[in-house]
């Protein structure tokens, strides 16, 4: 039966249901996991972010003498802003697959495909900010060999090469309250299983046959809390470059005032409860009826030299 709304409806219970079917985190996207989702009430503001060069900011002596108080600390912040925009797609449900498959079915088979384009479109603005043009030479660390050169090729020299450079920016890679990760793509990950260094290090702590190391193995070997693996396609070509691989600071905490980041992806809540929401109605003009899935964000760099862009990862 068709839909007899002509103004679109949020459809919570489609949103559960692309859920359980295609999973709340969609594998191989990594845009939101290196800019975390921020709710927010309004659709744009000003904030307080606290300047890179206070990260490190300490207090010599921290003793309390009879005749003085508690030292404080004082820092110095920078202001900012945000500005969410309305993202979305629609795909008309076919009518074809409500008769063959019912309407249940073919809402959710449409709403899967809508929210997965969605995210794709979101993953490709995120990829788009992880370049040179927003790591200057300061915050980039080109790789001693590319990963896909298995002989010669260091990737834990990367990492720490890339980590002392981390620490020259802001003063240190283990902040409270945020997560060190590192981002690279399904392509590299292949590549790095295949070097050397990292078949070597494998074969003194596994036995013949248990395969490669595991991300976990990874992440304990690199000394890292996360590892994202980029996978997403557009047309066959992954969203996230080969040519690149990030280490940054992550961090979905709200007080963006006092705790450092990469930065975030502020969600207008007033609009769109979720990253996905979706949506029906009825378009009488084309005699359809409508799956809209949207967001109202804004996915921002909030401070660059929170990250270190490795270049010339796969050659």
């Amino acid at each position: 039966m068709p839909y007899t709304n002509t103004t679109a409806e949020n459809r919570p219970d489609l949103d559960i249901i692309v859920a359980e079917h295609i999973g709340v985190e969609q594998p191989g996207f990594v845009g939101t996991k290196l800019l975390p989702i921020l709710p927010q009430e309004k659709s744009s503001g000003k904030f307080h972010k606290i300047l890179f060069s206070e990260i490190d900011k300490q207090i010599l002596d921290n003793r309390k003498t009879s005749t003085s108080g508690y030292n404080r600390i004082e820092r110095t912040t920078d202001k900012d802003s945000f500005d969410c925009e309305k993202y979305g797609l629609e795909e008309p449900l076919d009518e074809d697959d409500v008769a063959r498959m019912g309407m249940i079915e073919a809402e959710a088979m449409t709403s899967g495909l809508v929210s997965f384009n969605n995210l794709r479109a979101q993953e490709k603005r995120i990829a788009a900010k992880i370049c040179t043009s927003t790591f200057g030479s300061a915050y980039q660390q080109a790789v001693v060999a590319a990963w896909c050169n298995a002989g010669t090729a260091k990737p834990l020299r990367d990492m720490n090469n890339s980590k002392n450079k981390l620490v020259k920016n802001i003063g240190g890679t283990k902040v409270p309250g945020c997560k060190l990760t590192l981002t690279i793509t399904d392509e590299q990950l292949a590549a790095l299983l295949e070097t050397d260094e990292i078949m070597s290090k494998s074969l003194y702590t596994r036995k013949l046959g248990e395969g490669q190391p595991s991300l976990e193995e990874l992440k304990a070997y690199f000394n890292v809390d996360d590892i994202f693996v980029a996978s997403a396609r557009i047309k066959k070509e992954l969203i996230f470059s080969n040519a690149f691989g990030l280490l940054a600071i992550v961090s979905d905490s709200q007080g963006l005032k006092m705790i450092p980041r990469l930065g975030n992806t502020f969600l207008w809540t007033g609009s769109t409860a979720s990253n996905n929401v979706t949506q029906t109605y009825r378009d009488e003009v084309k005699e359809a009826d409508i799956v809209r899935v949207k967001h109202h964000v804004d996915e921002k760099i909030i401070t660059a030299p929170c990250g270190v862009l490795l270049t010339g990862v796969l050659a």
